[in-house]
């Protein structure tokens, strides 16, 4: 069983993100989800600017903002994905941009916010989503289980029972 992840970036070379990461430390990310997989898969990642994903926003969910993360899931049937001897999970479509904004505002480390997207993106991949309450809670409990094996936080947890914690474990 293997997981193979291609990595592209579209994202401008003069532009300046803090952090990207690097194929190593999306297999590391996807490490544990991999491990419940049966056979060989193959994800693709792209890196984009905020207007580009901002037009795929609106092109496929009627959004007109970038998003931090979109996801295509590869629609083959069984005699395709024989052929190609792997299975191809599809593409991950990524703004680094809207990322790092978005770990400024949450006050989160920037790496941990890109670990739960990530995660996030490849649970949309599998076959989650978070429309309906019931889905929501199913995937935001997967992405809490995946993160806590790496170390990461509840990305959802409220900040102020963060901050009540921490109290408590420094009296």
């Amino acid at each position: 069983m293997a997981l193979e992840i291609a990595v592209n970036d579209l994202y401008s070379a003069e532009a300046s993100a803090k952090f990207l990461p690097t194929e190593e430390d999306l297999a590391l990310w996807f490490k544990e989800i991999a491990s419940r997989l049966e056979g060989d898969f193959h994800v693709a990642v792209t890196f984009v600017t905020p207007e580009y994903i901002a037009e795929l926003n609106h092109q496929y969910r009627g959004k007109n903002y970038p998003t931090n993360v979109l996801s295509f899931e590869f629609m083959a049937d069984e005699h395709e994905t024989e052929a190609l001897g792997f299975t191809e999970l599809g593409d991950m479509i990524i703004c680094p941009p809207v990322l790092e904004r978005e770990a400024v505002e949450q006050e989160k480390p920037l790496e941990h916010h890109w670990a739960h997207i990530c995660i996030h993106g490849m649970l949309h991949l599998l076959g989650y989503d978070h429309i309906e309450p019931e889905e929501a809670e199913e995937m935001e409990g997967k992405e809490k289980e995946f993160l806590a094996q790496l170390g990461i936080p509840d990305p959802y947890r409220d900040e102020q029972e963060h901050l009540d914690e921490l109290r408590q474990s420094l009296e």
